[in-house]
């Protein structure tokens, strides 16, 4: 199975004709059909190695931001245990 990215344009929009309405009467306006267009990505080694690096490299930062923002809640938590009143 080949890896696949599915883009929407939000600015590409389509009506589409109302259910059992013949192909030459006006759409009805209420519904709208959003196009996405699908492109197949079929890296070189290289590059696939260079997508995990990148990739992964984003899930560290992701978790190092969310253990300082983790940590942050644990400190405002043990200020409010010893009554510290919070800084306004």
């Amino acid at each position: 199975m080949t890896p696949t990215a599915v883009l929407a344009d939000p600015g590409d929009h389509v009506t589409a004709p109302a259910p059992g309405a013949a192909l030459d009467q006006a759409a009805d306006s209420s519904r709208t059909v959003i196009r996405a267009y699908v492109f197949v990505l079929e890296p070189t080694p290289e590059q696939a190695s260079v997508l995990r690096s990148h990739c992964g490299a984003q899930r560290f930062a992701y978790n190092w931001a969310l253990s300082q923002v983790k940590a942050n809640l644990d400190q405002r938590t043990a200020e409010r245990s010893y009554e510290i009143p919070d800084a306004s």
